[in-house]
């Protein structure tokens, strides 16, 4: 038999279970396989039939002497895993305090930097467009010689020009790099509490 027919004829013995328990299960042994050092064959005849292994996860009254396999999911009760919570808690929290603490860190780090840069671009913008704007000025009503007018004009129009560059990069700062700033934070806390989730059912 090959490892994708066991496979099939398995998933048809596990039709009696809940469709997220059965899917489950076959991920479990599809795995298996896969991580194996055993042939497929080798495999197979360590496991046995499918049949024999899908009565291991009926209940025990229900396999009335089916052969149990060594490698199935087991399924305990729901006192267990309260249980098991009420003792991870207190390993478990310092954990979710230590993590969130980083992650409010990180944001406001994060938020100060933008902050600033932002801050700093609009100073810039502000004085060049200032700047621009005051020597146009100069050169049309102070009535300056035509040669040093003209070179004040086109040194305020060059002002002007880096000023609305400058905006243009401001908006884009303030409507792209936010919010992907924003996702930043939100994916690195979300993988973080995951890892300390993690963390604390492994113990």
């Amino acid at each position: 038999m090959t490892r994708t027919a066991w496979l099939n004829e398995l998933k048809g013995h596990l039709s009696f279970l809940p469709r997220e328990e059965a899917n489950e299960a076959m991920r479990y042994y599809e795995e298996y396989f896969e991580d194996s050092d055993l042939s497929d064959e080798e495999v197979i005849a360590q496991l046995g039939t499918p049949q024999s292994v899908a009565a291991s996860f009926r209940e025990p009254d229900a396999q009335q002497g089916a052969q149990a396999s060594p490698h199935h999911i087991p399924r305990w009760p729901i006192w267990v895993y309260v249980l098991i919570g009420v003792i991870a808690l207190p390993i478990l929290a310092p954990l979710i305090i230590g993590g969130a603490g980083t992650l409010v860190g990180a944001m406001a780090s994060a938020a100060g930097v933008l902050i600033a840069v932002v801050t700093g671009m609009f100073a810039v913008f502000v004085g060049l467009l200032g700047g621009g704007t005051a020597m146009i000025a100069k050169a049309v009503f102070m009535m300056e010689t035509p040669a040093n007018a003209l070179f004040a004009i086109g040194l305020g129009l060059l002002a002007i020009g880096l000023a609305i560059s400058l905006g243009a990069l401001i908006a884009v700062v303030v409507v792209k790099l936010i919010p992907a700033l924003i996702r930043a934070i939100v994916s690195f806390g979300t993988k973080l509490l995951e890892r300390v989730r993690k963390g604390g059912n492994s113990k």
